[in-house]
């Protein structure tokens, strides 16, 4: 049955797209941005597609994948059932016995997501999505049809967000950063560095006269440092 979900849950991901001849894939023009995805993940479950204790890093993406179809996202499913997306992917890493993902777009402005999971002594899962990126915005002043590239700033959209899977669910809960360090951040302003190696997350500042800091897991949670 497990087996099964999962199969079906990966054929959806591959829905979003078409097929195409040989070892490419075209894809629908309705990916989300990354705007889009942080407008909405504060408040929407993802649906697993395995229960906590058995389940896998490359397990979590495909079901954020499912959830987010965006640019990035649509690569990295078509580049983990092997159907050939290099040009479009750069560094790719998918560590499952560590329990982390990492993959950067090759889009006019790159943006990356990486992904790692924890799991907590009552048998539950922590999931953290970091996503990276940049984002044109356009002046609303100036019609559609008259926009050109002077009429564009970039805008980072660089943000954190955790999911709790209890056990013996199928349901990715979203929990704010708020909620799981007990403080707020204007991540725009940090490169956020899950662990790989370790169980801390580190916000390295992308500004001057801005602190670093480290979330260190404490079993459920995380306790915030000032570096």
């Amino acid at each position: 049955m497990k087996k099964l979900l999962l199969t079906v849950l990966t054929l959806a991901v591959m829905c979003t797209a078409q097929t195409a001849m040989g070892q490419e894939m075209i894809f629908a023009d309705n990916e989300l941005s990354l705007s889009q995805i942080e407008k909405q993940w504060h408040n929407a479950h993802i649906y697993a597609i395995q229960e906590p204790e058995h389940a896998t890093i490359d397990q979590f993406v495909l079901a954020f994948s499912q959830a987010y179809p965006n640019y990035l996202c649509n690569r990295v499913v078509a580049k983990m059932l092997g159907v050939g997306q290099d040009g479009y992917i750069g560094d790719y890493v998918l560590d499952k016995k560590n329990g982390f993902f990492h993959a950067e777009g090759l889009a006019e402005l790159t943006e990356s997501i990486e992904m790692c999971y924890w799991r907590c002594a009552d048998g539950g899962v922590i999931v953290a999505v970091a996503l990276h990126g940049d984002e044109y915005v356009y002046d609303e002043s100036v019609p559609i049809e008259e926009q050109t590239c002077d009429d564009r700033t970039t805008q980072c959209l660089n943000d954190l967000m955790f999911y709790r899977i209890n056990p013996d669910e199928l349901l990715m809960r979203p929990i704010t950063p708020n909620a799981m360090c007990g403080k707020s951040f204007n991540f725009e302003k940090y490169e956020i560095k899950l662990p790989r190696d370790g169980r801390d997350i580190v916000l390295n500042p992308i500004e001057d006269n801005t602190p670093c800091y480290t979330l260190k897991w404490n079993g459920k949670g995380f306790d915030v440092v000032k570096k």
